[in-house]
C-alpha cells in the first residue's frame, strides 16, 4: 500500500478551489461516494435537504405501489415523482 506520508502538503486553508469547473468556497458541503460527487453551497444546503427527502419518501411510496400491483409509470404518476426533481420558484 502506498500512502500519501511526504508526498502530500497543504497548501491553504479555507482558500477558494476549483474542481472540474466546480467552485468551492468555505462552507461548501461535499458529498461523494461511488457513484458520484455532490457539492452544495451551505447557503441552499436546507432546501437541497428538504428537496431530497421528499424524493426518498416518494421513492419508498412508488417502491411499495409497484409490490402492491400497480405499474410503475402509474405509481410514480400518483406521487408526483416528476414533479419533485423540478425548481420550484
Amino acid at each position: 500500500m502506498r500512502t500519501g506520508k511526504d508526498r502530500v502538503h497543504l497548501v491553504s486553508v479555507g482558500a477558494k478551489l476549483t474542481i472540474s469547473g466546480i467552485h468551492i468556497h468555505r462552507g461548501t458541503i461535499v458529498c461523494a461516494d461511488a457513484d458520484g460527487v455532490v457539492a452544495v453551497p451551505g447557503s441552499s444546503a436546507a432546501r437541497i435537504a428538504d428537496a431530497a427527502e421528499r424524493i426518498e419518501q416518494a421513492e419508498s411510496q412508488i417502491v411499495a405501489a409497484v409490490r402492491d400491483g400497480s405499474t410503475l409509470r402509474q405509481a410514480r404518476q400518483t406521487f408526483s415523482y416528476h414533479h419533485l426533481q423540478r425548481r420550484r420558484a
